[in-house]
């Protein structure tokens, strides 16, 4: 399957939510900030995390941007992330990324016309880490200061 579809189809949801287990340390990966600068997973260590994914044309995630802001406000002893994941839903005015530096420059517009506050971290183009997360779109990660996984969901929900 293409990771990076021109199109949604429903085929592209697994059947199962997996993703990595409650009480699993997140493994080693290399994201990206907005600079393009590597991030890796000592990010989580030293704060409890919440990582959520998104994208641009993920509507569930872009609905609630200003809810997950307000919690990161509220609450600004954790570490509050988004990982910019492939595009939920590409057509023909957001296409499917086909370079890192695409990605990069979508999630620079998400957080410059969504209001994006929380740090945005890019996932590679072939989605290493959103494989390991489970390939929903818009899931939540909350990760305890070990870099352990503490809570998991399918879809995030402030």
């Amino acid at each position: 399957m293409d990771y990076n579809y021109n199109r949604f189809k429903i085929k592209h949801y697994p059947t199962q939510f997996h993703g990595i287990e409650i009480g699993k340390k997140i493994p080693a990966f290399t994201l990206f900030d907005l600079n393009q600068k590597p991030v890796n997973e000592d990010i989580f260590q030293g704060r409890f995390s919440i990582l959520e994914l998104g994208s641009l044309t993920c509507n569930i995630y872009v609905k609630d941007i200003a809810n997950m802001n307000a919690l990161a406000a509220r609450y600004p002893e954790f570490n509050f992330y988004t990982l910019y994941v492939r595009e939920a839903h590409p057509g023909k005015w957001i296409r499917p990324h086909c370079a890192l530096s695409q990605k990069i420059e979508k999630a620079r517009y998400l957080q410059a016309c969504e209001q994006e506050n929380r740090t945005i971290l890019i996932d590679s183009i072939s989605g290493s880490f959103h494989h390991e997360l489970g390939l929903y779109p818009n899931s939540l990660y909350v990760i305890d200061p070990n870099g352990v996984v503490i809570y998991k969901d399918m879809w995030a929900s402030p």
